[in-house]
Order: structure tokens, then sequence, then C-alpha cells
């Protein structure tokens, strides 16, 4: 019973507080990124990941960092895991990410410019209330590709369900993953090796 009445309780608190929490999730995300994104609907729930509160992006277009405009980055539903005992306090860190049917479009020009510089670079007296432990990461349906102009690489990678864990320590990202993956194309030169190479499912 006391369950009960604490989840009930937790649940009405999300919907009466829900424009707030996603307002100010959305002005922290604009503190880290420089390129425009696009999502449709966000809504919140604590029924995806209990007792975890989850943010649910639909529809969302991240835009590259190249002139023009190209998609970086492309998902139907994007989950982001918070405690919301952390939200209550206007802090935002996210515990899981959960993807499904995306494309990232990673690029290098012919000057060596990424596509990807999408991160704004913070100044040692600014803040932002958002960070990132990701213990719990979970793609369905995922493409990636690659394309060096100036090396001359084009690579496209897929995947139906990769779950792992990353974390950052010192500037360095430490990824563990694990679940199915596909090599769509290696490209080299012009020419393409392991086209349709399908990997067993692995733990790396």
């Amino acid at each position: 019973m006391f369950i009960a009445v604490i989840l009930i309780s937790a649940t009405a608190s999300v919907f009466l507080f829900k424009d707030r929490i996603v307002q100010q999730f959305i002005r922290e995300a604009n503190k880290s990124l420089n390129t425009p994104v696009k999502i449709a609907d966000i809504d919140i729930s604590l029924l995806n990941d209990f007792p975890n509160l989850a943010i649910i992006c639909r529809d969302v277009y991240i835009e590259d960092s190249h002139p023009g405009q190209y998609p970086l980055f492309t998902a139907t539903t994007l989950y982001f895991f918070l405690n919301p005992i952390e939200v209550w306090q206007g802090k935002y860190s996210i515990r899981g990410l959960r993807i499904n049917d995306s494309e990232t479009n990673l690029k290098v020009n012919e000057a060596g410019q990424a596509n990807y510089d999408i991160l704004k670079k913070i100044e040692s007296t600014e803040s932002s209330s958002i960070g990132f432990d990701l213990r719990n990461v979970r793609l369905r349906n995922t493409i990636v590709r690659y394309n060096d102009i100036k090396s001359n690489l084009d690579h496209a990678f897929s995947s139906s369900d990769l779950s792992g864990t990353i974390i950052m320590k010192d500037h360095l990202y430490d990824i563990t993953a694990k679940g199915d993956l596909t090599i769509d194309q290696l490209g080299v030169d012009q020419q393409k090796y392991l086209v349709n190479k399908f990997l067993m499912p692995m733990h790396h």
C-alpha cells in the first residue's frame, strides 16, 4: 500500500510540474549545443524505467556543424533517463539513454573539418546542470555513416540492437558495447570492402 501511495504521488508530481521540467531541460541542453535541434514533441514519464524519470523526445533532428542544412543525427524516439530527486533540485544527470530508429552521419570535408563539432566551448565561469553517466545505453535500429572526403574513406554500419555504457574521464571515453553489428561497407579510395558483413553478437 505504501509503495502504491509513493508511486501515485510521484506520478502526480511529474504531471503537475511537467512543463517546468521540460523547459528547464531544453534550456540546459541549449547551453551545450551550437547547432539547431528540432524535436516534434517532448513528454515525461515515470513508467519507462521506474524509479527513474524519462524525458521522451520524438522525431529528433540535430543539424551538423558544416555550412548549409544537413542532418548530423535523426531518431524517431529518444529517451533520457534521470534521477527524479536530482531533477527536483535542478540537476539533470543523465543515467541512461535509449534511441530508436536513428541515423548518424559523420563527415569530414576536404579541409579536414568535421561536421560533428556541435558542442559549445564552455567558459570556466559558466556551468551547465546537465551531466552524463551513461551506464545504461540502448540503441535499436541504428545506422552510422562515416564519410571522410579528405582521406577517401566511406564507411557504414548498422545494428538492430546494441547496448552498453559510455563513461568519460579526463576527456577520454571508455565505451563498452554488446549486441549485433553489420558492416554495410568499408570504403577506401573508391573501393568497397566487407559489404553487408554481419558480425556475430559481440561484447567489447
